[in-house]
């Protein structure tokens, strides 16, 4: 435990192995550290990957485990972080099974956590047909009955962006959802469908939703539902360093390369506020952090050559 890494990786998913694959490239010594949980362990199927469109996620994960295990300097544990701390230049990470591991560099990459309201069957169709983005499963949802569940964290404009994929659209109300009456005048015209009646319940089979049961006790047959649900970091480490995060959308606050707030501490992927949930973007993410990364060592060794260290 007493090896001190070029860099240690929290989060081995699509945007920690991109990094790891760049760094791996690079010559530098790298320790990934992954709990086998990404945030779209539930869909199954990932979309708008070039090369790879409609591949189950996990299959592509273990592509790209098999391109990053060809560098001998990349080394895995199966864990979770659990304490973040800067031991002078250095960086401490602590996890759950008691291990102790340092590095110079750290890059979170641990991705986000959905917050899922509470309503039966919700998580069992999360990804399946419960989804969030259009841009992922649009274009398999296109010509069916479709509904949104609008809550408080719904736009106005999310609402026009499904209906280019679905016209039959219906809107139903949640708790704390508020439009104005000029938008849902709208959508009025639009032939939107508006129920102010909240979903209690959804019924499904292997995740695959029938119908849905509004408090009211009436059904409603459908076979994809929106949700735009919110989310948050799936750890404290961002704040154990004192990166900067965006409260309102508990995001990591970042550069596009990837650096915080905090020196020798950088972000990419789902958990920072640099892009949209897609996996492309992740890989890309990950890619320029890996740059930076690698810069910033190359400038400290740089100087320690210069000073005879």
């Amino acid at each position: 435990m007493n090896h001190l890494y070029d860099c240690i990786i929290i989060g081995g998913s699509y945007a920690g192995l991109s990094a790891a694959l760049v760094l791996g490239r690079a010559l530098r010594s790298v320790l990934v550290i992954d709990s086998g949980m990404p945030c779209n362990r539930y869909t199954p199927h990932a979309q708008s990957y070039l090369t790879r469109d409609g591949v189950a996620p996990d299959a592509l994960r273990e592509l790209a485990m098999a391109d990053v295990r060809k560098y001998q300097t990349v080394h895995f544990v199966e864990d979770k972080a659990e304490t973040a701390l800067r031991d002078g230049i250095k960086f401490c990470i602590n996890t759950y099974s008691g291990k102790e591991y340092k590095g110079r560099k750290v890059l979170i990459a641990t991705g986000v956590r959905d917050i899922f309201p509470d309503i039966p069957g919700f998580e069992a169709c999360w990804g399946k047909s419960v989804i969030h983005c259009p841009y992922c499963h649009g274009y398999e949802s296109r010509g069916y009955k479709a509904a949104i569940l609008c809550s408080e964290n719904t736009g106005f404009g999310y609402l026009k962006t499904i209906r280019h994929w679905n016209p039959d659209l219906t809107v139903f109300l949640q708790s704390g959802c508020t439009f104005s009456e000029d938008e849902l005048a709208q959508l009025h015209i639009a032939k939107v469908k508006i129920v102010d009646v909240p979903v209690v319940e959804i019924i499904e089979s292997g995740g695959l939703m029938s119908e849905v049961i509004l408090a009211d006790g009436s059904r409603r047959p459908f076979r994809v539902l929106f949700a735009p649900v919110p989310s948050q970091q799936t750890n404290h480490l961002a704040r154990d360093f004192g990166c900067n995060i965006s409260e309102d959308r508990d995001l990591i606050i970042c550069e596009e390369t990837g650096v915080t707030s905090q020196y020798g501490v950088f972000a990419a992927g789902d958990c920072t506020v640099e892009h949209g949930r897609q996996l492309a973007f992740a890989t890309a993410n990950g890619m320029s952090a890996a740059f930076s990364i690698n810069h910033q060592l190359i400038e400290e060794d740089f100087i320690e050559s210069l000073l005879g260290k």
